[in-house]
């Protein structure tokens, strides 16, 4: 039964949580100081977070710890949140996104549009192939019209007129060249 009463006690040992006081940033993983209980501080908990991502946790952020092979000494941060930075958004069913101080810096919704700077951005993103493909008309445009030799005595009538013919339709309003997936916040 003692062999049992060993295993217990590991796997209690396995989960803690703490609050951040101190997180240092200088090291491959982020070191964060923990207050676990009233009478204990853990000075240097590596902090793991997922492969190209790193955020420096506030203080006062709760710290989940698992403890390698149930041994206390040998502790990882796996989850850093202050909850007073969360938004309080009502979000659907899979939407979030990328956030600091309670603020959205990309916010992924329901309809597949990506949103930058605000949960709700208005501004579409320009896509480059659709604002080069206006810029090619509207100079092609003025090249037919460069040609045009102007008539005496006809008020402009013969230069409106091919500049109209040469024009054809006014330029595509912005909102046609912009991406319906991103809009940004301006």
């Amino acid at each position: 039964m003692a062999g049992l009463s060993t295993v217990f006690a590991k796997v209690r040992g396995m989960i803690h949580d703490g609050i951040v006081k101190i997180a240092k940033t200088t090291t491959k993983a982020i070191q964060v100081q923990v207050q676990v209980d009233d009478d204990y501080t853990d000075d240097e908990v590596p902090l793991l977070q997922m492969q190209g991502v790193r955020f420096k946790p506030p203080p006062g952020a709760e710290l989940v710890m698992l403890c390698i092979n149930g041994d206390p000494a040998r502790p990882v941060g796996i989850v850093a949140v202050h909850r007073d930075t969360c938004p309080t958004d009502d979000l659907e069913d899979g939407e979030g996104g990328l956030y600091i101080n309670g603020n959205w810096l990309a916010f992924a919704a329901s309809d597949e549009t990506l949103s930058l700077g605000a949960k709700n951005a208005s501004d579409q993103v320009p896509l480059a192939s659709a604002v080069n493909a206006e810029i090619d008309a509207i100079k092609a445009a003025l090249d037919a019209f460069a040609g045009i030799a102007p008539v005496p005595n006809d008020g402009g009538a013969a230069i409106h007129g091919a500049f109209v013919t040469a024009w054809g339709t006014p330029p595509t309003p912005a909102t046609d060249v912009g991406s319906s997936k991103v809009k940004v916040e301006p």
